[in-house]
């Protein structure tokens, strides 16, 4: 590994075979661009993974609630209308986080 993965923010690319270069999750809307995106399988394994725990982030659609610690169930967007709302939701510190970076990308009230 690269040494630098965090869920969530980054993986390793593994581009080197056994490691590679750090990564960030932002640079990935959803876990299929990580197979779309040229990396080894190893490095999209990792991206899939630590980018997108649930399995069906999506930025501006989706977000995981991290119910289970490091992983949950798939919330919709679509229930908050505002970044604010993503803390008052009883959501874990991590879910919170995932619904606000994955629902108002930009740290504006809407997208």
């Amino acid at each position: 590994p690269c040494g630098c993965e965090e869920d969530g923010v980054s993986f390793c690319s593994f581009d080197d075979g056994s490691t590679g270069e750090c990564e960030a999750c932002s640079k990935h809307a959803t876990r299929a661009s990580c197979y779309d995106d040229g990396l080894p399988s190893t490095g999209a394994d990792d991206c899939a993974q630590r980018c997108f725990p649930c399995g069906c982030e999506e930025d501006g659609v989706s977000f995981c609630s991290f119910d289970d610690g490091s992983t949950g169930e798939c919330e919709a967007c679509s229930k908050h209308a505002t970044r604010a709302s993503c803390y008052d939701d009883g959501l874990p510190s991590t879910g919170a986080d995932d619904c606000a970076q994955r629902c108002f990308p930009c740290g504006c009230e809407e997208d």
